[in-house]
């Protein structure tokens, strides 16, 4: 992978980790997918015959990928929140939210994997599962810079 992914990602994610309003939420997501189609156009190494049929599956993903990017956003809010004060309650409800998040970004991401090999091959859809791993990854290390509640 080209190392575009860390250095957009890694600039832009530090601003969309600590969203906090409804706008705030918004902008990051629409920066985010125009972040993500550009490393993806960059990377999947696509002919012009192969980018007509990925175009429409990768748009659709991301309408579906956004709305778990939002709760990621929006349990990030929480934590930010409740770091300070932090309760067993509280911490038990944030890990079951992220969970839950982690568990539907999965399978969604089995399941477009699984659309972009029937009208691309397996080879390809390797290359979109590694680029989304790689982006999750940096997003991950982001997280890390959360500080831990005591």
């Amino acid at each position: 992978m080209k190392k575009i992914i860390t250095t957009v990602f890694g600039l832009f994610l530090t601003v969309t980790m600590f969203a906090q309003t409804a706008g705030d939420i918004a902008l990051a997501k629409s920066g985010m997918t125009i972040e993500r189609k550009a490393v993806f156009s960059q990377n999947m190494g696509l002919t012009d015959s192969e980018a007509k049929l990925f175009w429409p599956i990768f748009e659709e993903y991301e309408a579906k990928k956004s709305e778990t990017f939002e709760k990621s956003l929006k349990n990030l809010t929480t934590i930010a929140d409740n770091i300070d004060s932090m309760t067993d309650e509280k911490a038990k409800e944030i890990i079951a939210n992220v969970m839950k998040n982690q568990q539907t970004n999965l399978k969604l991401l089995n399941a477009y994997q699984k659309k972009v090999a029937k009208v691309l091959g397996e080879k390809k859809a390797f290359r979109f599962v590694l680029i989304e791993e790689q982006i999750d990854a940096i997003m991950k290390v982001q997280v890390l810079e959360i500080p831990y509640a005591d």
